[in-house]
């Protein structure tokens, strides 16, 4: 992949003009072209960086709601005299309101902690792949970055030899 030096964004390596902005692609850039590149490119890894802080309070909200929640739940038993005369039985007492607390709490908070890691990892994966690409810009002096861990694009001669095996 290759970065357009005007507006930033990843196009593929085959591409002469940016679909985005129309401007010629050039892999060696000059001095004067790089610090724009890497100043925009660091701009989108603090709003990725905004999402992730807003991922990780609502994992902190959600864990709290959480055991919240179980708190509750223990709070909803009440102790019953058995039928038998044996003793005490903890019995589950739907109709509380520390029963609904706890209802609400656990879906809410679980709904939260599930949204809040799914935007911290999503968008922390993000984050470390453009300042992965600034750092390769800053020290090669081009637009060109390859792909993300290694991924190679398959060739068609690979594809090939691996569908007549």
């Amino acid at each position: 992949m290759i970065y357009c030096h005007k507006c930033a964004k990843k196009v593929k390596d085959d591409v002469s003009v940016c679909p985005n902005c129309g401007e010629t692609i050039v892999s060696p850039l000059k001095d004067e072209e790089v610090r724009p590149l890497v100043q925009t490119l660091h701009k989108r890894s603090n709003y990725y960086r905004n999402w992730v802080d807003r991922g990780l309070s609502y994992i902190v909200i959600g864990s709290t709601l959480l055991i919240i929640g179980v708190i509750f739940y223990f709070l909803s038993f009440q102790t019953v005299s058995s039928a038998e005369g044996q003793g005490q039985v903890l019995v589950l007492n739907k109709s509380t309101s520390e029963f609904w607390v706890f209802l609400v709490g656990v879906i809410s908070g679980g709904t939260l902690l599930i949204v809040g890691s799914a935007f911290a990892i999503g968008f922390g994966l993000a984050r470390r792949i453009i300042r992965r690409d600034v750092e390769l810009i800053r020290a090669n002096k081009s637009s060109q970055v390859p792909p993300i861990y290694g991924m190679k694009k398959p060739t068609p001669s690979s594809s090939k030899n691996s569908a007549g095996k």
